[in-house]
């Protein structure tokens, strides 16, 4: 133990660990972990106690058990109270913001704590224990492993090769107009790993055991669509998305503060055939936060065919459509209620390589045609024969000038 038990040649006090060896941030963790343990403020901890409790915590398990663990450390087993979930999500997040090396001053910015209280409130809605453990299990089943992240680094030894290696979030870039660090955090907690580790990154392994590479290397998000900077229609959104090699995540913000996320994990196309793999999902992100539906062939994306409406429909039933976007991106239309679209921005959420790609692609296309539309004629134009073929379907203009040329 790198803080603690190294630093203690005796037994010590709760408060002594709590308040002399950890910073402030991670203080409530600290302190709900001793009172799982029933640990006093003024009982002496013998340090062998202290690591093997701490031994128990780092052992390799599975996300889900490692979620069950840190909220029951907050929240009990009983019906959910405001105080403790609140302080399990704002602690959560606190210590999201020190992996990703942010200023906890994030934290405190109105639209951030807007995201934060969401997050609150949607567990709190739950009721108890275990129905809040379910909604996270199936809405957002890492959200608290970046709380783990930071506690298995205050307390693995030096010479641990997993813990040297861990990788820090990588943030996306934050020039766009709906996505906030705070929803980065809730996505970042639910989406499949396809959309959030790099591709470099080991695969998770048979038991489902996340390790600390597989569990919180994140890869960084490249901002390809925004309708603030690029304007909202479907040919601009066309224009900067199509090409891009690599799953996607689509926000859009309507009227009346609804926010929804499409993660798209194949290439965008146009057309009227569905696509999308088995990792694509819908969320809803505000007013409150959860999984809409997932699945492969969910996406249909029409712009030319006269056949079918026009838009971008995500949905598995073809005829009860979870989510549409129609006349131009302007409106979108989720359970039965129809409003304007405020903002929308698309993510790439592949390595820069894909970027790099979809430019090089669009640079050649642009070339291919300029070449296109520079046709030589063959030969001298006088003597063209299409030059006849032409003149032979314009009306002429010079039949006085050819008479003055006869007389003279």
């Amino acid at each position: 133990m790198n803080i603690a038990v190294n630093r203690c040649e005796k037994p010590f006090r709760k408060y002594d660990v709590v308040w002399e060896y950890f910073p402030e941030h991670g203080r409530g963790l600290i302190s709900c972990l001793f009172d799982v343990w029933d640990i006093d403020q003024d009982v002496l901890i013998p340090e062998q106690h202290f690591v093997d409790v701490m031994d128990k915590i780092l052992a390799p398990r599975s996300t889900s058990s490692l979620a069950h663990f840190y909220f029951e450390a907050f929240c009990g087993t009983g019906v959910l109270q405001e105080q403790k979930v609140e302080l399990l999500v704002r602690t959560a997040f606190s210590l999201f913001l020190v992996g990703s090396g942010l200023s906890q001053n994030v934290a405190k910015e109105e639209v951030t704590q807007k995201d934060v209280t969401r997050v609150t409130q949607t567990i709190l809605s739950k009721g108890s224990s275990g129905a809040g453990l379910d909604w996270m299990e199936t809405s957002c089943p890492e959200l608290l492993m970046g709380m783990h992240q930071w506690l298995t680094a205050q307390l693995a030894p030096s010479d641990d090769a997993d813990a040297a290696t861990v990788a820090d979030y990588t943030l996306p870039d934050h020039e766009g107009a709906v996505l906030s660090v705070a929803m980065w955090w809730m996505l970042s907690g639910s989406l499949p790993s396809l959309y959030t580790q790099p591709t470099t990154g080991t695969e998770p392994n048979s038991a489902g055991e996340a390790t600390q590479r597989q569990a919180f290397s994140k890869r960084p998000w490249t901002l390809l669509y925004s309708s603030k900077d690029h304007g909202l229609s479907v040919n601009r959104l066309q224009h900067h998305v199509l090409g891009y090699r690599g799953p996607t995540v689509l926000i859009v913000r309507c009227e009346g503060d609804y926010v929804y996320a499409v993660a798209l994990d194949t290439e965008w196309r146009e057309g009227t055939t569905p696509w999308g793999g088995t990792s694509s999902v819908l969320l809803r992100l505000s007013p409150d936060y959860g999984v809409i539906e997932e699945g492969d062939k969910m996406v249909l994306f029409n712009d030319k065919s006269r056949n079918l409406p026009k838009g971008l429909f995500v949905g598995r039933d073809p005829k009860r459509r979870s989510l549409s976007l129609t006349e131009g991106l302007q409106t979108v239309t989720h359970r039965g209620l129809t409003g304007s679209v405020v903002d929308a921005e698309v993510w790439g959420c592949a390595s820069s390589d894909a970027k790099l790609a979809q430019a090089k692609q669009k640079k050649a296309e642009l070339k291919d045609a300029e070449r296109n539309a520079k046709v030589k004629l063959p030969g001298q134009w006088d003597d063209n024969p299409d030059r006849l073929l032409i003149g032979w379907g314009t009306a002429r203009t010079d039949y006085a000038d050819g008479f003055r040329e006869d007389r003279k």
